[in-house]
């Protein structure tokens, strides 16, 4: 197997007849594209976090254009701007409360998994992963966007007063970028 832009090729003598042929797989790239992860440990438990994750009054507080149509795997979560619906995204996996993943991204060939892991009575693990296929520029501000969803999260479900969401953007978009230029696990 070769890595990611080199050719296969191959040569062989079927009985003599003494030409190369070619293979279809000679003009086959793979790219494995890349996994992004963000965590944070958040004081309250497991299943407030999964209300404010899954119903979609509270989806509203921390991303106001998500909507969830059918909350089952093989059911849809909605991109909506200003009341109409921009994309649906298939939700690939539900395990309540601890797990929701769908597909995202301008053509839907991304995948965003939010675990959720209990660390004690009051306190979890709230994970999330976007595989993107390719890093591009919009990588950065999708992740970004994700960073401080996460944050807004944690504020309402441990009660604090609201963050400044474009400073914690900006904060993030700058550390993401870093980190993806430099290859770095993010």
């Amino acid at each position: 197997m070769k890595d990611n832009n080199e050719s296969v090729s191959h040569h062989h003598d079927h009985d003599g007849c003494g030409h190369d042929h070619h293979s279809p797989l000679e003009d086959v790239t793979h790219h494995h594209g890349r996994e992004i992860r963000l965590e944070a440990e958040v004081q309250a438990p497991v299943e407030q976090i999964w209300a404010v994750l899954t119903d979609n009054d509270k989806i509203k507080e921390w991303f106001n254009e998500l909507h969830i149509n059918e909350l089952q795997a093989g059911g849809s979560i909605s991109f909506i701007l200003d009341d109409e619906e921009i994309a649906r995204y298939l939700i690939t996996d539900l395990e309540e409360p601890h797990e929701l993943s769908f597909t995202w991204g301008e053509s839907g060939d991304h995948l965003v998994t939010f675990h959720l892991k209990e660390l004690s009575e009051n306190q979890s693990l709230l994970q999330f992963e976007e595989w993107v296929p390719e890093v591009t520029e919009h990588t950065v501000r999708d992740i970004a966007g994700w960073y401080v969803c996460i944050e807004v999260i944690g504020q309402i479900v441990e009660g604090r007063a609201p963050i400044d969401r474009p400073q914690h953007f900006l904060a993030a978009t700058k550390e993401i970028e870093a980190l993806l230029n430099s290859d770095s696990e993010v």
